[in-house]
């Protein structure tokens, strides 16, 4: 779930290819996310109810992919 108040978030929708081997989605630098990525980082094993971040990002762009589970990311855009 994404709480969007920026002004230039939102959702990517990228290609899914499904069959009997499972899905593979695929994301394409500067075609299916919209900058050029500098940086790559994730999370794993967080405990049901902790939080991760709590801190702001004001000169950045980013991507937020749930590889596996879910996960819930407010946006504000507070100056």
């Amino acid at each position: 779930m994404i709480s969007n108040n920026g002004p230039e978030c939102g959702l990517i929708k990228l290609a899914r290819h499904d069959d009997v081997r499972g899905t593979l989605c695929v994301a394409e630098i500067l075609s299916d996310i919209p900058f050029a990525v500098g940086r790559v980082f994730w999370i794993t094993d967080v405990p049901e109810g902790e939080e991760r971040g709590g801190h702001a990002h004001r000169t950045c762009h980013e991507s937020v992919f749930a590889v596996s589970g879910g996960f819930y990311i407010d946006v504000d855009d507070v100056q």
